[in-house]
């Protein structure tokens, strides 16, 4: 059952980064699609930009992060349980 939660992280972290890197493409072209593909650690900041260039809170990207986080600790909690 580990791997429910460590999939729960990686598809929501998956679609964090499309999603940077679509709204990158879509804010400064061609230049935007290079950077978001090369530059995934701002997946992190990601909101924080977006926030900031568009004025809208991305409750979206909070709730993926937090579904991400949770199958995250999920995943780690199941493992444990069966360590001992």
């Amino acid at each position: 059952m580990k791997w429910v939660g460590m999939g729960l992280f990686f598809l929501a972290g998956l679609i964090m980064y499309i999603s940077e890197v679509v709204f990158f493409s879509q804010w400064w072209g061609f230049t935007g699609l290079v950077v978001g593909f090369l530059a995934a650690p701002v997946a992190a900041l990601f909101p924080f930009i977006y926030w900031f260039k568009v004025g809208i809170f991305p409750t979206f990207y909070f709730v993926l992060w937090g579904i991400g986080l949770l199958g995250l600790v999920f995943g780690s909690l199941l493992d444990n349980d069966k360590n001992k």
